[in-house]
């Protein structure tokens, strides 16, 4: 059977190969809309060293790197668009590698925030988001849009990759993010399609740290920040 990795990145080349310009997301105004969430969550992006794992053609990097980031690194898994990239927009950092491997990640050096748009599905949630935590500067955060596994449209996207698409839920993610070492906070919002979506495609939830929900959302959204007087503590105490 062809491994986890290997089939998606035939699957997301067959995309590209379309050139359906928004890849992960249902068309352009939900893509647009879970760009905005996220920079939200994210907070001021100026002067900010930036992390995108997943990029894809590149938009959400080059939005960061106009936002005047100071460094903007793009990840991707398929090696020919990520060539594409480096030649088309030199000014960001583009590369391919697996941020699961610390060698790797280590070798990226440290950010002040990190971004997983449409990709914690496909990734084993809290090794990745461990590991990227220690990559993580104090008082930097991570951002995360995911599909979330109780939604009856996202389970039969489940089933129909045979345990190769594994979002988490909710009770997932609280848990994660509960088990993050020196955390200032964490927090996660739904997003659930509206019946009327000529303003906007989702109706977004407040903010919070409970698991229960009246309707399961279709997405969520997550956001946790590094302590930054624990870890100074820590490297006092190191030191």
């Amino acid at each position: 059977m062809e491994d986890r990795s290997s089939f998606w990145v035939r699957y997301y080349r067959e995309i590209v190969a379309r050139k359906t310009p928004w890849l992960d997301y249902s068309n352009e105004r939900v893509q647009a809309q879970t760009f905005g969430l996220c920079l939200e969550a994210a907070g001021p992006v100026i002067g900010r060293r930036c992390l995108d794992i997943g990029c894809g053609w590149g938009h959400f990097s080059l939005s960061l790197a106009a936002l005047q980031a100071a460094e903007v690194t793009g990840i991707d898994a398929m090696e020919e668009l990520v060539a594409e990239l480096r030649k088309k927009h030199p000014h960001v950092r583009w590369t391919t590698g697996d941020v699961q491997d610390r060698t790797f990640r280590e070798s990226l050096g440290a950010f002040d925030l990190v971004f997983l748009l449409e990709v914690l599905q496909y990734m084993p949630i809290r090794d990745t988001i461990h590991g990227l935590w220690e990559s993580l500067a104090p008082g930097g955060r991570i951002v995360a849009m995911v599909p979330n596994r109780e939604c009856p449209i996202i389970q039969g996207a489940v089933a129909r990759f045979e345990g190769r698409y594994a979002p988490p839920s909710p009770a997932e993610i609280v848990a994660v993010l509960a088990s993050l070492p020196e955390h200032a906070y964490w927090e996660y919002r739904g997003l659930r399609f509206q019946e009327d979506q000529r303003h906007l495609p989702y109706a977004v939830s407040p903010w919070t740290r409970s698991i229960l929900w009246d309707a399961p959302p279709n997405r969520l959204l997550i956001v946790a920040e590094k302590a930054v007087e624990k870890a100074a503590e820590r490297k006092k105490k190191e030191g």
